[in-house]
């Protein structure tokens, strides 16, 4: 497994066992050895996959993993699909 896989492995473990919901900072915290680049363009992948969501919570912005259970309910939607 290349390091960009195990990165993206990892935030979505931390941001699944988070109910709701991490920080960029928690992420930052959980990672001390990445770049915040690295972890930026991971998410982004993540979010564009449809296994991380994004949420905002006052002035917070938080990463929610989504189940893999709700990826197999959602998979044949479009990102349109899923905010209706």
């Amino acid at each position: 497994m290349d390091s960009s896989a195990e990165l993206s492995n990892f935030i979505y473990e931390v941001s699944l066992a988070a109910p709701d919901g991490v920080s960029m900072d928690g992420l930052k915290d959980a990672l001390p050895g990445y770049r915040l680049e690295e972890v930026v363009n991971e998410i982004n992948r993540l979010l564009s996959c449809g296994k991380v969501e994004l949420l905002q919570k006052g002035n917070s912005v938080l990463y929610k993993g989504v189940s893999a259970q709700e990826l197999e309910l959602l998979g044949g939607l479009s990102q349109d699909e899923r905010l209706v």
